[in-house]
């Protein structure tokens, strides 16, 4: 009809568009962040047949709403109540990011003074690669053993022996990393499996046979990476985004308190007995 969409608002609609997606991670994206974010977001929608798309977009909710105004929907008491709901939650989140979003002041010293408080966070396991050959008993492991001693070759001897089918032609190479305290991949929960790996040299083989539910192992080390903390550099993104998410959630609290307050709320709590718990 006589109304145009030219260029220039197809670009204002998709940023518009684009600062709204965003808006809703708010509480998880540092300024940088969220700036970077909002460039691959445009890259994504700069090709032609990407703006033709988000323009069909634009152009089918506009016939849908003239249609809905025309046939007077939100005249329907079920309509005008989600329309109602929608304007509340928009509004709420807008004094969200109008009166805490925007009030988040952060500086270099706080985001130091949160890495320091948090060290133990930013710690890195042990971590190591192992390489196994898998026994169904101990007898047929202590052999293996013995070969090794005398100089054979352990990722030959894993392609032999290993009951492990799926690193048995992979040199009895397990996949990924063996972390200190956790699952071994591959095999499990097992103690004596970590304890063997972390008591062993790089390149080494390890000098017990490792029991664990899967059977009795032969362990080999081939690299080794002792627990570290993450400096400062590493992790600063991740703190700015921690910081900011305890930050915005105080000053909303403050916020909401001030409001209750300043609005009269009551909230008759005795109408909420605690419950007890259920018997074991």
């Amino acid at each position: 009809g006589a109304q145009k969409i030219t260029k220039a608002d197809l670009d204002k609609r998709i940023e518009a568009a684009i600062e709204s997606q965003l808006s809703q991670y708010a509480a998880m994206l540092s300024p940088e962040d969220r700036t970077r974010q909002k460039e691959q977001m445009l890259k994504r929608v700069a090709s032609s047949s990407q703006r033709l798309q988000y323009l069909q977009q634009i152009i089918g909710e506009e016939i849908l709403y003239r249609r809905a105004r025309e046939t007077q929907l939100t005249e329907n008491p079920e309509v005008r109540e989600l329309l109602r709901d929608s304007e509340r939650r928009l509004l709420a989140q807008q004094v969200i990011a109008r009166e805490v979003t925007a009030g988040v002041k952060l500086t270099g010293t706080d985001l130091i003074n949160q890495y320091k408080a948090n060290l133990e966070k930013y710690k890195e396991p042990a971590r190591a690669k192992v390489s196994h050959i898998l026994f169904e008993d101990e007898a047929a492991a202590t052999k293996a053993k013995e070969r090794l001693a005398e100089g054979e070759d352990f990722a030959s001897l894993a392609a032999e022996l290993s009951g492990d089918e799926a690193t048995k032609d992979k040199k009895g190479d397990i996949p990924g990393d063996v972390l200190a305290g956790r699952p071994i991949p591959g095999v499990g929960v097992s103690e004596e499996f970590s304890r063997a790996v972390f008591n062993t040299g790089k390149g080494k083989i390890a000098n017990n046979i490792v029991k664990s539910e899967k059977g009795f192992h032969l362990i080999k080390v081939r690299e080794r990476t002792p627990e570290r903390t993450r400096d400062f550099k590493e992790v600063e993104q991740d703190v700015l985004r921690e910081l900011r998410q305890v930050k915005e959630g105080e000053l909303q609290e403050a916020l909401l308190k001030d409001l209750q307050k300043e609005y009269n709320v009551v909230i008759h709590t005795s109408q909420f007995p605690v419950e007890e718990e259920p018997p074991k």
